[in-house]
Formats: structure tokens, C-alpha cells, sequence
């Protein structure tokens, strides 16, 4: 049996709509959805689909505040622990899914059992024929995106794609990944890049990752990020490239982060002034991030709301 994790946070037509594609998806499972301390009618709603949908078992987890998207998955986690289940799957609240994309990720797991961890095809929900993500292969500092933006018709004749980056949208694994306290992801990052620091953290400890490409599901990208006022993106750039270092930070060498300190600091000032911003502002964001990677250790949810408030 597979926990399959959601994360409401303010976004319960979204939350329904995926619960409605879950209700129609082949498979042994159940559903834990994490409410993160939303401030609308959303455990309410849930507690009422849950009562009138009983195709498959769903369990509604209000959380007593925001706890942001580490730290309220792995408390989804902890509490589905209690019910043994075989296999986990992370899903985006704003994910729709084919009916059969939890059988061919279990069918391929049966079949490559050296493969802990899983994601499924990715497509955009609003332009189904478009390649949101097929996860990827992280690089030094960053990370390439397999058929990101491709049409469907560009996609080869592959059952599966070997993967050093996968994505929090879509993250299936074995609860041997979890440590003693039933943690998944770290909890030093409030939103965002945390599947950044869990793919450098797989890699480093040599755990096999794929893409199962007859495994689909639709993602309405950006909809959590589009309720957070940052105009400009300036303060989503500045939480993306510093999140990106910290992780970097956690499984680099100090020789090794100190050259990539020295690289990311001309493209963190590119990205800025392709956003237009003034070259004395454009300096100065990027000398901020990098003395930020320099000091400090996480991001918490008052340094997210600060940069989001850029």
C-alpha cells in the first residue's frame, strides 16, 4: 500500500480537484492531506469531501500553523508511519493524475528494485501536450531539467529516464529513505529547493532515482508561488538562489562551495539584470545572497516572508 501525501495551504479547490483524480486512480493506497494552518474554510471542506467520498481512504491532518512544505510533509509522513505503508508519494495539491500513474510506478518498481526513488512524467495542466518535468541530473550548483518545455511529440521511446534530480511535485520512495524520526526532507528550507538538498543528498549517498515515463500527471505550476506578492520575482529569485546554496553548502567541501560561491555570483547578477533591475541594485542583491549562503544555515519562515517582501 502507498501513503500518498498532500499539502493544502489556502488552496482547497485545488486540494479537491486532485483529490477527484485520486478517487479515480487504479492502485492500493490511501491519502493524508496535511492542511497547513490555512486561514479559509479548507478543513472543512476536506472533512466533508473525506465523509462523502469513500472510494478510497482519506485522512484529514489540520497542522496548527504553517509549518511550509519540509516540515509539513514530513509530519504527514510521521503520521502515516502508523500505518505501514510500503511506499510513499509526495504530491502537489495542484497535480491532477492519470488513473494509472501509481500502477506504472509500482509496476516499474517491481521490475528495477534499485530504483528507491521515483517520479512520474510531468505535464503542464493548462497545455497538456507540453513537458513540465521529467525530473533531471544535478549539476554543479544547479540542475538540467530533462524535456523541460518540450512538446509531447519530442519525447523518445523510453520507459524510464536514470535521474540525479527529482522534483517535491512528484516523489515516490521507500521508507528506508527516512531517518530515525521518520524525516524526509530537510527541515532547514521553509519553501523551496528542498528537493534540491534531498537529490544532492541521494546522489552523495549513491540511491538510484528515475523518471517513469508511462507515469503521468498535469501540474498547475506555480500556485502555491502565485499567492505570495513578489511582483518582480526579486524575492523568489533571492529565497531560489540562496536555498540552492545553503543545500550546496550541506554536501560541499569549503574549497568546493567557495568556487561555486565565486560562479553563482555573475549569474546571480545576469538573472538581475535580465529582470531589469539596476546594476548597483542587481550587485547588491547578489553580494547579499552570497554573504547570506556564507552565514547562515536554513531559511526560516520569517527570513521567506522578508525575502518575499523584496
Amino acid at each position: 500500500m502507498t501513503a500518498i501525501i498532500l499539502l493544502n495551504w489556502n488552496g482547497i479547490d485545488d486540494t479537491l480537484a486532485c483529490l477527484d483524480s485520486l478517487m479515480s486512480a487504479d492502485g492500493d493506497f490511501f491519502v493524508v492531506v496535511a492542511d497547513n494552518g490555512s486561514t479559509d474554510d479548507s478543513v472543512s471542506r476536506l472533512n466533508a469531501y473525506a465523509a462523502t467520498h469513500t472510494e478510497k481512504r482519506i485522512i484529514v491532518l489540520p497542522l496548527e500553523k504553517n509549518f511550509g512544505f519540509a516540515v509539513g510533509n514530513n509530519m504527514a509522513i510521521r503520521y502515516s508511519q502508523s500505518l505501514n505503508p510500503d511506499t510513499y508519494l509526495l504530491l502537489n495539491n495542484d497535480t491532477e493524475v492519470n488513473p494509472d500513474f501509481l500502477i506504472q510506478l509500482i509496476k516499474f518498481s517491481s521490475e528495477h528494485a534499485e530504483y528507491r526513488v521515483l517520479t512520474s512524467r510531468i505535464h503542464y495542466y493548462y497545455n497538456k501536450r507540453k513537458i513540465w518535468l521529467c525530473g533531471g541530473e544535478i549539476t554543479f550548483g544547479s540542475r538540467k531539467r530533462y524535456y523541460h518545455d518540450s512538446d509531447l511529440s519530442e519525447i523518445k521511446n523510453e520507459s524510464y529516464l536514470p535521474i540525479s534530480f527529482v522534483s517535491g511535485c512528484c516523489l515516490f520512495f521507500y521508507p528506508e529513505l527516512l531517518d530515525d524520526d521518520g524525516v524526509l526532507l530537510s527541515d532547514r528550507f521553509f519553501f523551496g529547493e528542498e528537493d534540491y538538498e534531498f537529490s544532492l543528498r541521494m546522489k552523495e549517498l549513491g540511491v538510484k532515482m528515475a523518471c517513469v515515463m508511462n507515469s503521468v500527471i498535469y501540474h498547475k505550476v506555480g500556485a502555491s508561488k502565485n499567492k505570495l506578492n513578489d511582483t518582480l520575482n526579486v524575492g523568489k529569485d533571492y529565497s531560489f538562489y540562496l536555498g540552492k546554496l545553503i543545500g550546496c553548502k550541506m554536501h560541499y567541501g569549503g574549497i568546493k562551495f567557495a568556487v561555486l560561491l565565486f560562479l553563482m555570483f555573475f549569474k546571480i547578477f545576469a538573472n538581475f539584470r535580465r529582470k531589469n533591475l539596476s546594476v548597483i541594485r542587481s550587485l547588491d542583491f547578489s553580494c547579499r545572497i552570497v554573504r547570506d549562503a556564507i552565514n547562515k544555515t536554513e531559511i526560516s519562515c520569517a527570513d521567506f516572508c522578508r525575502y518575499m517582501s523584496m
